[in-house]
């Protein structure tokens, strides 16, 4: 009742000999069985998970402590960045829809502000710079500061739990810390030991990587939820996200961001991301990847937190 099964085809390393399949390291096709969601099943809305603040051991056993923070429970999807930014006042169509996987299977047309566009709503946003993520957030402080009740309406439509003067902001390489360090999945695994052990397909029902993805994006609800204290989330794979921190070198400190820097801070795993990567994404230990803020990606979106 709470899944269904999807027929999928992955490569792995087998090949036939002496009339069986065996591993050796020759790529062939394989054919199996993963679990995702039913479409019924589905609360397509973002919901903001709640985080205690306190002291917390992140990155390489560096305490740092934390306050209290929510945090998104999906990447911004193409439909949410175009409504808030239309809202804003954006009308060109590149702005709105930057996506470089806004059309294809399941796409449709979607009237936004006076234009009408073809993008895969529940798809994460991406193709957009460390700026425009920026962007994106100034655009929703302002409409959460407006005394106009119309405006917290339309933000309640896409984050029901929003409250007028509710401050949101990109998440920060500690939080991130915090907020990757708790997932687990259903079955209670931590996905830190599974990544630190080197399993990243051991979460392939729950995320999206080079090794399943089929080389773009998808629904941010395709896949089973990870577990972020009760709450299912789907925040990892698919898309990493841009983070308010500056890059500071592979020997970095979330406790201690620096103030300026050429280069900010990317975290998390995509669909383009290898076994390694993803890992190195999620838990950097001593490398971390970054961009430069004017930097477009198929694979960067971004993630949002509130107070």
């Amino acid at each position: 009742k709470e899944s269904v099964w999807d027929w999928v085809a992955e490569s792995a390393d087998f090949s036939y000999k002496n009339g069986k399949w065996s591993l050796d390291g020759k790529s062939k096709p394989t054919f199996g069985f993963r679990l995702v969601r039913p479409p019924k099943d589905l609360e397509k809305t973002s919901q903001l998970v709640e985080i205690t603040g306190g002291l917390y051991k992140i990155a390489n056993g560096i305490e740092v402590t934390v306050p209290q923070f929510k945090t998104s429970n999906h990447p911004i999807t193409q439909y949410e960045y175009a409504m808030i930014l239309s809202k804003a006042g954006e009308g060109s169509l590149f702005k709105v829809a930057p996506s470089m996987f806004r059309e294809g299977k399941g796409s449709e047309l979607v009237e936004v502000g006076n234009l009408r566009i073809k993008i895969n709503k529940d798809h994460p946003v991406e193709n957009i710079t460390f700026e425009e993520a920026n962007q994106l957030i100034e655009a929703i402080n302002k409409i959460s500061l407006s005394e106009n009740p119309e405006d917290h309406t339309f933000l309640k439509s896409l984050f029901p739990q929003h409250q007028k003067g509710k401050k949101y902001s990109l998440p920060t390489n500690a939080q991130l810390d915090v907020v990757f360090g708790m997932l687990k999945t259903k079955d209670g695994y931590s996905v830190k030991e599974i990544l630190e052990k080197g399993q990243t397909r051991r979460l392939a029902d729950n995320v999206s990587f080079y090794g399943n993805s089929k080389g773009a994006t998808e629904s941010v609800y395709e896949r089973m939820p990870l577990y972020l204290n009760s709450s299912e989330v789907f925040i990892l794979g698919n898309v990493m996200t841009w983070t308010a921190d500056f890059y500071t070198g592979n020997n970095f400190n979330p406790a201690s961001p620096p103030k300026t820097g050429l280069y900010k801070v990317i975290r998390g795993g995509s669909w383009y991301s290898s076994d390694y990567a993803f890992k190195d994404g999620v838990f950097p230990n001593e490398k971390q990847f970054f961009g430069n803020p004017k930097m477009r990606n198929g694979a960067i979106g971004l993630l949002i937190v509130s107070d």
